[in-house]
Formats: C-alpha cells, sequence, structure tokens
C-alpha cells in the first residue's frame, strides 16, 4: 500500500472512532478533519469530498461490525440464530454500531444520496454475514429465511433503539414460534 492510501486509511479509521462516538449528521468537515489530527483541508487531499469521507468511513465502520459478530466457525440454525441476534443486539460493543445504521437507515430514506447507497453496500455486507452462518433446514429457501432474518434484525433494532426490550423478547419467542409451527412434520 503507498503513502496516499496509508493516509486515507489512517483518517478514515480515527474519523470512524470519532463518528461512533457521536453521530454521523454531528460530523462536519471540521469535526471530521479533528478527529483524523489533520486540518480540513488537508483532509480534502485525501478524500473527493466530504461524500467520500462518509463512504469510506461507513463502509469501515460497516467492516467492523461484521469483524465483531465474526467467530471462527459461527455456524447457526434458526432458533439459535434469532438468539444470538438478540444477545447481540445488547452487547455494549455493538450498541454504537447499531445507533450509527439506525442513523443512515433514516437519513437513507429521508435524504437519499449518498445514504441510500452506502446503506445499500452495508445492508449487503450484513445479508452476506447472515448467508455465511445461518444454517437452514432441508429444504428450506435460503434465500427467504435469510431476508427475514435481516428484516427481523432490522425490528429488533428499532425496537432496542425507542426502549421496547420487551417487545424485543416477545418477538424473539414468536418468530421461534412460528418457524416450529411452520416445520415440515414427518
Amino acid at each position: 500500500m503507498d503513502k496516499f492510501e496509508q493516509k486515507r486509511q489512517d483518517y478514515t479509521h480515527h474519523i470512524a472512532k470519532a463518528t461512533l462516538a457521536s453521530s454521523i449528521k454531528e460530523m462536519s468537515l471540521k469535526k471530521m478533519a479533528t478527529a483524523a489530527g489533520t486540518s480540513d483541508r488537508m483532509l480534502m487531499h485525501y478524500f473527493k469530498d466530504k461524500q467520500d469521507i462518509e463512504t469510506a468511513v461507513l463502509t469501515a465502520i460497516s467492516q467492523e461490525l461484521i469483524d465483531l459478530l465474526q467467530q471462527p466457525d459461527l455456524k447457526l440454525e434458526f432458533t439459535a440464530f434469532v438468539h444470538f441476534l438478540r444477545q447481540a443486539i445488547d452487547e455494549p460493543r455493538i450498541k454504537p454500531y447499531l445507533n450509527l445504521w439506525f442513523e443512515i437507515t433514516h437519513l437513507a430514506t429521508s435524504q437519499g444520496e449518498p445514504y441510500t447507497s452506502i446503506t445499500r453496500t452495508i445492508g449487503e455486507s450484513f445479508d452476506d454475514w447472515i448467508k455465511q452462518i445461518y444454517v437452514p433446514t432441508e429444504g428450506e429457501d435460503v434465500e427467504q429465511q435469510t431476508a427475514l432474518l435481516f428484516v427481523f434484525t432490522e425490528g429488533l433494532v428499532v425496537l432496542n433503539k425507542i426502549g421496547l426490550q420487551e417487545r424485543m423478547d416477545a418477538a424473539v419467542e414468536a418468530m421461534i414460534a412460528l418457524k416450529k409451527d411452520n416445520m415440515p412434520r414427518n
């Protein structure tokens, strides 16, 4: 990696840490430069514009979250996966990432680009992660189940963000019961 790219990655890393501690909306170009330990003018030498910085930062944060969730040889069937998601959402190391995800999905729906593209890319990464660890039952439509798990995760994140933990627990139990009720009988 050349010096230019290394510096860009270093800046991205520092801005990502600051963004997780606050929010993407609070990160003005000046605050980004301060977090990176440089001037906004120097920062613009390494990025095209603020959108380019946000894209790099949010992509890096997304990868950090996937890395946090990744466990060697983790393979989960439906019920275990749902319980894993519920537990992960309460994990203090995960909460800043989910708060930011909640924020950027709102920005994607209210402001559009660049947040729509960034959110789509992050969502595709999360979907790929689900597909890597989800163990389907025989004859199950994997695409449908992984999509369901993705949407279910989104619902849990929203419930968590608005403080409805009891509803999260009820949703987990209901999802597991629905799955059991729809399992093929021998």
